[in-house]
Formats: structure tokens, C-alpha cells, sequence
């Protein structure tokens, strides 16, 4: 119905925000060192990337497009997973598995379409609002991997940000 896109863009932004991960899918996520993000740049991974430090204490990375199939694993330490949306990368697919297995670490997709052959967690989404969407899912990710590492998102121990009303 016409109008009805913001009201179904909010549900589905709560929902991602909410999410529960699996508890395979939480375990390596925690387990994880180094997160690599990879997807178009919107500037959601970028943002994502960023709280990643912040909210789950993970060194985190964020690659535009397939940029990281060019030889980023010269460099990587093994064991990092990366988080990608594989619908908007199907066509590179056999490209970022065969970078898994040469930089040995673990493909994880963050998509609202199905991901067969990936790891992945299903997030609701908008057409309109996608990209919200999609922030949402990587806060509720972010969130699961806090809660898991009991680190309290509200009181960061070393950052320094301007305006933070929790720092002592």
C-alpha cells in the first residue's frame, strides 16, 4: 500500500536490531580476531566497521566492493572472518571462496535473499530502506557479540568520544 513503507521499514529495522544469532554463528563471530566487512560503499560498512572497535572490542576492516579479492591476504593474519551480502556479489562468489581458503578464514553472509553454500544470518529488509535495514542488522550483530564477550556497550573502557555522556 502506498505510504505504508516507512511503517514497514521501522519493523523491520527493530527486527535486525533484535536479532539472536545462531550459536554457531555468534561463537565464531566472538571467536573472531579481525572482521573484515565487504559490500558497496553506502557508507553503512564503513559505520559498522567503526562500531565494531568500539561496541565489540574486534579489530575491524572495511573493504568497498571486491576489493579484497585483490590480494589483501598477502597481509591478513589467520582466522579473521568476513561479512559480506553474497546476493550483491554472485557473480564473485567462487572469487571470495577461494580468497577463504588462501587467507584462511571464514566467509559469514548478512543478506535478506538465501546464501546457499555461505554461512549466513537472514535479515529482514526494505526495498527503500536497505540500507538502514541492513545498519540495523550490523548493529544487532555488533550487539550479540558485546553481550557474548559481557562488554558493556553504554561504558567503553579506552575510547574517547566527544559528547559521550557515560565517560567518567
Amino acid at each position: 500500500k502506498p505510504g505504508q513503507e516507512p511503517k514497514d521499514a521501522s519493523n523491520k529495522i527493530i527486527y535486525n536490531t533484535n536479532l539472536k544469532l545462531p550459536k554457531t554463528a555468534l561463537k565464531s563471530l566472538a571467536k573472531a580476531d579481525s572482521i573484515y566487512f565487504v559490500g558497496r560503499d553506502t557508507g553503512v560498512l564503513d559505520e559498522i566497521s567503526l562500531k565494531a572497535h568500539e561496541i565489540a572490542g574486534k579489530n575491524a576492516f572495511f573493504y568497498p566492493d571486491t576489493d579484497i579479492v585483490h590480494g589483501i591476504e598477502e597481509s591478513i593474519t589467520p582466522g579473521p572472518l568476513v561479512i559480506f551480502e553474497p546476493s550483491k556479489f554472485r557473480r564473485f562468489l567462487g572469487d571470495f571462496k577461494r580468497f577463504s581458503k588462501s587467507a584462511d578464514c571464514s566467509l559469514f553472509g548478512v543478506d535478506s535473499h538465501k546464501s546457499p553454500g555461505i554461512n549466513s544470518l537472514r535479515i529482514k529488509s526494505n526495498g527503500l530502506f536497505h540500507n538502514y535495514c541492513l545498519l540495523a542488522a550490523g548493529w544487532g550483530i555488533l550487539r550479540n557479540i558485546a553481550n557474548r564477550l559481557h562488554i558493556n556497550m553504554d561504558k567503553p573502557k579506552k575510547a574517547v568520544k566527544i559528547g559521550n555522556p557515560y565517560r567518567k
